[in-house]
């Protein structure tokens, strides 16, 4: 039997904040990120990275659960 998690019925994710009404995320600054160029695969080799295989595997996901992302997967600038 699996433990429930704690103040899983109160709402509260586990660090004392909650989205308070009236509040959005998009609303948060956003962060510069650099992508890698390159990526090491598994088996040593290095690749280009693509982010186009990252969004591939996310949709896949999502799919698999028969859901849709709340948000967009990707934003391009």
């Amino acid at each position: 039997m699996l433990a429930e998690k704690p103040n899983a019925k109160q709402g509260k994710n586990g660090n004392g904040h909650r989205l308070q009404p009236g509040v959005r995320l998009t609303d948060a600054p956003v962060a510069d990120v650099t992508l890698p160029a390159t990526v090491l695969k598994r088996d040593g080799r290095v690749a280009p990275f693509d982010m186009g295989r990252i969004e591939s595997a996310i949709a896949k996901c999502f799919a698999s659960m028969k859901r849709k992302p709340n948000t967009p997967l990707a934003y391009r600038a």
